[in-house]
């Protein structure tokens, strides 16, 4: 039987105040969201949005049958297809097997379901995919004249229960696919919102995000999202660009053409982040009609689908470097200008620092961009000699917010040579020196590490959290100086994390820094850990109120997916214990 994926965002904050900001037609309130969030369970802030093609992209592509297209979104990293029809079903399924790739839903008509339910029924059930059958969905009814009529809307709505009754007998979901010209007013009301409104519950809309835009006075797509989220199954993420000021509230209906996903006015990541974060949304479907470069398509699918395919960021929902985030809602007023130093693709402004070589040579290639992900290995070592490793960031810092999401990927062991207390052990350096500054045996930057740790190789508790001191010294809040290299202590109404991380699952993690008046760790759902202040060299005393940000190489494989930072106005007041606004959205 096939199943209605139940998800729960993590958050109603990040969405909610970016998609209710500026809108040309505004339909969702917080409230909304948060009614909607309700009725959602099984809460998975993680989780990942099979990914797929719709192969009528891919038209161009002349004498390619769907058994080779099969196999084309496996080599670009997509997880699904969508055909338009069937042309060979025995090389179809012969191609699934030998990908893994499988059948998320395909186009049929109304007519060719209403016509033989049965033999529809027959025909996709050998499509299914670990017991679910794909979803029938019809691409196209009716054109413009019929969805200017608001009884015509009505009675298809009707013929759609009804063929969607008929179908989930069968155990099949049958919905239906827009174009633009659902987008246009019967009073005060889109043609789609009537539509949306009157089909049933088990009803699988497919929404079309580009066609969504192109509509008329340019509707938002995130609104859909949030609105018919219970309902919205699967999104075409394609792209439209505007010919009009690209302005909100101007625009025709239809005003504009289609464009690679990440080269129109739609932010791909602002639409997958509230897909996540407040529907049921079950598959991102890429889609470019008849694109005039179908190889690069293919390329373009996988990229930019898993790129903007990732959880929730604290920024709220961001935008993709390459594209714009006008106007899918978008251009959310973030608490300040995040930069990223890791901006998924690169390693461009960092250097590394191995113990035993000079600053920029890695050659074990310990530090390196994978899926989108900064990861730290070991599998060009033949054993960990105490190589310790720090990849810096080029720029210093002094006042600032740096967030980092991380974990200890499942699967992956300690390097052979590893110490015990490295086990599951990574860190953020903070205030570091430079790392043309360092000798070639010199093990760690002198810096302030805020630990990044697991539980320990026996499973004993080990809480994250610590400050460690590589050839420095803190004060904790009385001013008195701390002896120990590693330490933690209860900071007022801040609590010791309490809880051990198994790192397997991604790890939110900030620090605050206010040059050398104060230094916070915090940690997603727990809020400040610790406290200190004045980082010192242990050689002399001096304090060191600026310096590097470095990640660390210490035996145990890590992956970094954010790594970003906030730059804080040094002259702003503070209060011990408090989080600065800017950073709230870290601790929810």
């Amino acid at each position: 039987m096939n199943r209605r994926q139940v998800l729960q965002s993590i958050g109603a904050t990040g969405v909610a105040s970016a998609v209710m900001t500026g809108s040309a037609y505004t339909r969702s309130s917080p409230q909304t969201v948060q009614q909607l969030q309700a009725d959602l369970t099984d809460l998975d802030p993680n989780r990942e949005i099979p990914t797929g093609s719709q192969f009528f992209s891919f038209n161009e592509l002349e004498g390619y049958s769907n058994a080779d297209l099969i196999h084309l979104s496996a080599d670009a990293g997509l997880d699904t297809y969508e055909p338009p029809s069937i042309d060979d079903a025995d090389a179809m399924l012969e191609a699934q097997n030998e990908t893994g790739v499988y059948m998320s839903s395909v186009h049929i008509d109304i007519e060719d379901v209403e016509a033989d339910p049965e033999g529809v029924a027959e025909t996709y059930e050998q499509f299914a995919h670990e017991g679910d059958y794909p979803a029938l969905i019809d691409p196209y009814y009716g054109g413009e004249a019929f969805w200017s009529d608001e009884d015509n809307v009505r009675e298809f709505a009707e013929r759609v229960n009804a063929v969607a009754d008929e179908m989930a007998d069968h155990g099949f979901e049958f919905g239906y696919h827009n174009h633009d010209f659902e987008f246009q007013r019967i009073g005060d009301e889109y043609a789609y919102d009537i539509f949306a409104q009157e089909v049933e519950d088990h009803v699988h809309l497919q929404l079309d995000v580009a066609w969504v835009f192109a509509g008329e006075e340019r509707p938002d797509p995130i609104d859909y999202i949030l609105e018919y989220g219970d309902k919205i199954r699967s999104l075409h993420m394609k792209n439209w660009e505007a010919d009009d000021s690209r302005t909100h509230g101007v625009g025709e209906r239809g005003n504009g053409s289609l464009t690679e996903i990440h080269e129109g006015d739609l932010s791909m990541r602002s639409i997958a982040t509230a897909a996540r974060n407040a529907s049921n949304v079950e598959y991102l479907i890429y889609e470019y009609d008849n694109s005039p470069q179908p190889y690069d398509s293919f390329e373009y699918a996988g990229e930019w689908l898993n790129e903007v395919n990732s959880p929730w960021r604290p920024d709220g929902i961001p935008g993709i470097p390459g594209g714009t985030v006008h106007p899918a809602i978008a251009e959310a007023e973030l608490d300040g200008d995040w930069i990223d130093l890791f901006d998924g693709e690169s390693l461009d402004d960092w250097t590394p620092k191995i113990q035993g070589y000079e600053a920029g040579e890695d050659p074990f290639n310990t530090f390196r961009v994978e899926d989108g992900l900064l990861k730290v290995r070991y599998d060009e070592y033949e054993d960990f000699e105490n190589e310790f490793g720090h990849l810096f960031y080029d720029d210093e810092f002094s006042h600032y917010v740096l967030h980092a999401e991380w974990r200890f990927p499942e699967g992956e062991q300690q390097v052979d040579g590893g110490a015990a207390w490295a086990y599951k052990n990574n860190g953020l350096m903070l205030h570091g020196e430079l790392p043309s500054e360092m000798g070639i045996d010199q093990d760690f930057p002198r810096s302030v590490e805020y630990q990044l740790v697991g539980p320990n190789e026996d499973g004993s508790d080990r809480p994250l959290g610590d400050v460690c001191t590589p050839d420095m010294q803190v004060e904790d809040l009385d001013g008195d100086l701390v002896d120990a290299h590693c330490w933690h202590e209860t900071t007022g109404d801040a609590l010791y994390a309490e809880e051990t991380y198994d790192g397997h699952d991604w790890v939110s993690t900030t620090a605050v820094v206010r040059g050398n008046e104060l230094v916070q760790h915090i940690i997603r759902d727990q809020g400040i850990v610790l406290e200190y202040q004045n980082p010192q060299l242990e050689a002399d005393g001096t304090i060191i109120d600026e310096g590097t940000i470095s990640v660390q190489s210490e035996s145990h494989p890590t992956d970094f997916r954010t790594i970003e930072v906030l730059e804080l106005d040094p002259d702003d007041e503070f209060e011990l214990g408090e989080i600065p606004e800017e950073a709230q959205r870290l601790v929810e």
